[in-house]
């Protein structure tokens, strides 16, 4: 028979986040765009930039805000003449476009366009001789001019804007000093919205710029101050990859490119999009994006509920803590393959219940050793845990008649303190098992309901090869998972698709291929690809293999 283990856990309030109004502001209308270059020393722009800055003009908003990178320099086999060449070449396209048409022009300075780094001095100074030229006015209303162009604050009606120098994962104790002192001020204190414009993000949101040097140095930090002083949102660029995120009450918009290299959200499957976004700021926000390719909607709902980067994470801005969560097992050991019942969650009220489920299969192959159970967030790409508690259940207790929840927690009691929100919100709780080996036997993520597991790999799309007589070449397309989450493979083989598995498996993340050795030679083997989200497995499909 099955065995339920409960775990009472905290209390957990739902911060909500509104600003009150006697009398209904105006709307304000702020188009963002962003990564608006292509190759190094280009003095062209893709057909995106180009109409993506038409439909923009149409739509007549009180603002555009480009968050970086407007030129391709930060190569130092440019010749001296390039940059101003590629600043006038964006005045012609992008900058005097928007001049023209009388729509005030706020942007910050991207690696590409002025990087502080010594190499590029005189990129640095080319971005500040454009800027500073009467004619390429952008039309703001200016509150500081700071250190114009790098940073300065500016209204667009009731908003409150500053542009902060994040054209490296530095940001100077100047410039922080001075952000702070705007974020002080009546003008900003008085806004009805505060935005922060920048290049680099806080968190990681892309393949491929998951990694230090791509985001902002201590983030959490600069997170604080924007929570102190009521930052509504921060918007960034350089991951080229759109995700509307929110953490600890600061909305964090991570925004698309128009140029070259757009790249996927990290844990998720979907191909990169070029995108641009509207923000609406009245009595209440909302944020709408296109496909700059295809001209369509892009549905928030569509994207992952959250994104865990290298140094930390974010939740979409528009979910909610779940009164329900649950997870099958995701596992690589032998006796838990055939699994896939897990844990749920029940949030009422002020507390949480966590059951854990085992299938007997697994119960028996603990009754004899000690399970050790961790409650922790976890970091796939640095492997980094949060451990929030760890138990033990003792060998001498049965598991096939324990019923006893004290002696299973300890007495523990869990602070609301103890838990966030924002990771309640997005699903980044786990449930991992260890035997008295201290072998990883399982892990299983609170996922918020509802939750569909990902649909199967074709049979049609897995190819495998064998290669160097010993081990099998494996590929495959990607699955799709309906409720948007990301989609990572678990990869086995086995003596055929009923039969026993030989080989421990292999989680192979978001990748479609991986490589496994033969266990023996002379015969066939079945290899078997797994799709999951880090909940719910999908069907496993497999090939034949011979040596």
């Amino acid at each position: 028979m099955k065995l339920f283990l409960s775990l009472l856990l905290a209390s957990i309030s739902v911060p909500l986040l509104a600003t009150a109004q006697t009398e209904s502001p105006p709307q304000t209308r702020i188009a963002v765009i962003s990564d608006l270059n292509g190759p190094y020393g280009t003095l062209d722009y893709d057909w995106h930039v180009v109409s993506t800055v038409a439909r923009v003009i149409r739509e007549q908003p009180d603002i555009v805000i480009v968050a970086g990178e407007m030129i391709a320099g930060q190569d130092r086999r440019l010749p001296d003449d390039r940059f101003a060449q590629m600043w006038e070449v964006f005045y012609d396209r992008v900058g005097k476009p928007f001049q023209d048409a009388g729509i005030p022009f706020g942007f910050t300075i991207g690696n590409h366009d002025g990087s502080p780094s010594d190499p590029f001095t005189r990129e640095r100074v080319a971005a500040r001789e454009y800027w500073g030229n009467p004619a390429h006015d952008p039309l703001l209303d200016i509150v500081d001019k700071g250190d114009y162009p790098f940073y300065f604050s500016y209204r667009a009606n009731d908003v409150f804007i500053i542009t902060w120098d994040a054209s490296s994962a530095n940001i100077t104790e100047s410039t922080l000093s001075w952000v702070e002192e705007q974020l002080q001020s009546e003008e900003a204190q008085q806004a009805l919205y505060r935005i922060m414009l920048g290049h680099l993000p806080l968190y990681g949101a892309a393949v491929g710029r998951n990694r230090y040097g791509e985001m902002l140095r201590n983030p959490d930090e600069l997170h604080e101050v924007m929570q102190r002083y009521n930052v509504d949102m921060y918007v960034s660029g350089h991951h080229h990859a759109y995700y509307p995120g929110h953490k600890g009450g600061v909305d964090l918009l991570q925004t698309g490119a128009l140029g070259g290299g757009p790249r996927p959200l990290l844990q998720f499957g979907a191909d990169p999009r070029k995108s641009w976004s509207m923000l609406e700021i009245s009595d209440e926000v909302t944020l709408t994006t296109w496909d700059a390719d295809t001209n369509e909607l892009i549905d928030n709902k569509e994207l992952p509920r959250y994104l865990h980067g290298l140094t930390g994470f974010t939740v979409r801005r528009d979910t909610e803590i779940p009164s329900v969560m649950s997870s099958g097992w995701i596992s690589t050991a032998p006796v838990m393959n055939q699994i896939n019942n897990g844990v749920e969650a029940r949030i009422s009220g002020d507390s949480i219940s966590i059951v854990i489920s085992m299938d007997p299969a697994i119960s028996e192959h603990f009754t004899s050793s000690e399970i050790t159970w961790k409650l922790h967030t976890f970091v796939a790409e640095s492997e980094v845990s949060d451990t929030l508690f760890t138990g033990t259940i003792k060998p001498e207790i049965s598991l096939s008649s324990y019923d006893k929840l004290d002696d299973f927690v300890h007495n523990k009691t869990f602070a609301v303190s103890d838990f966030d929100s924002d990771g309640l919100r997005g699903g980044i709780y786990y449930i991992s098992l260890y035997d008295d080996g201290g072998q990883h036997i399982a892990m299983a993520r609170l996922t918020p309901e509802p939750n569909m597991a990902p649909a199967a790999v074709a049979l049609s799309s897995i190819e495998a090869t064998v290669v160097s007589g010993d081990s099998v070449q494996v590929k495959w397309s990607r699955a799709i998972d309906p409720d948007g989450d990301g989609v990572f493979y678990t990869v086995r083989m086995r003596s055929g698709p009923d039969g026993k598995h030989v080989e421990p498996a292999k989680i192979v993340g978001q990748g479609t291929e991986a490589t496994l050795i033969l266990p023996s030679k002379g015969r066939s083997w079945y290899v078997e690809i797994i799709p999951n989200d880090q909940s719910l497995h999908g069907s496993p499909r497999g090939v034949w293999v011979r040596d």
